[in-house]
């Protein structure tokens, strides 16, 4: 009963007034819808950075506990957004320092340097991937990341940044010109 009239009060609230009930009211039940709706979206980033289904679980839990602390602090524009780039974060954590979510993906380094087996350079780069991401851009990062390692189409990648489709095209480009100086780098100086 109390579950059905919290569903009928907040399930048609927006995000952004769930999070100002929380932010402003410490209202967990508001937390708690939004848990609900986007649960299973972490749990499937989790599951393809974590590729375990009982650490994704308990990696969603610690997310949702990290977000209740960090909601009270941060102003948060686009919550959809924001906690996915919270969870790749967590995720990412969990893997270091082997970041083998990432080495295992040479399929997309070959994608975005252009590389093949042959050249040498592939299974170098793929090794070094992790920390050239991290040396790109925020936006070059988040783009890259989401178009060549998790697959999202140009129209996603929109949709979870709040880009247009030439930034989000620019920051692909600019990001994947600026990868490939950075691992170039990295070459020389090994």
């Amino acid at each position: 009963m109390i579950f059905a009239l919290v569903k009928k009060f907040f399930g048609s609230h927006s995000d952004s007034e769930l999070l100002r009930k929380y932010q402003e009211d410490n209202d967990m039940q508001a937390l708690g819808v939004l848990y609900k709706r986007y649960m299973h979206l972490i749990f499937g980033l989790c599951m393809n950075y974590l590729k375990n289904e009982a650490k994704s679980e308990d990696a969603v839990m610690d997310i949702f506990e990290k977000i209740a602390k960090k909601l009270k602090s941060q102003e948060v524009n686009n919550f959809k957004s924001w906690i996915y780039y919270v969870s790749r974060n967590h995720c990412i954590n969990q893997l270091k320092p082997g970041l083998e979510v990432l080495i295992e993906n040479q399929h997309a380094v070959a994608e975005i340097m252009e590389n093949t087996p042959e050249n040498g350079l592939y299974s170098k780069e793929s090794a070094n991937l992790g920390t050239a991401l991290n040396e790109l851009k925020p936006d070059q990062q988040k783009c890259v990341e989401m178009f060549y390692l998790l697959k999202l189409s140009y129209e996603d990648i929109q949709q979870e940044t709040g880009l247009s489709y030439k930034q989000v095209k620019s920051h692909l480009q600019n990001g994947k010109r600026n990868l490939k100086i950075i691992l170039t780098k990295m070459q020389e100086n090994e």
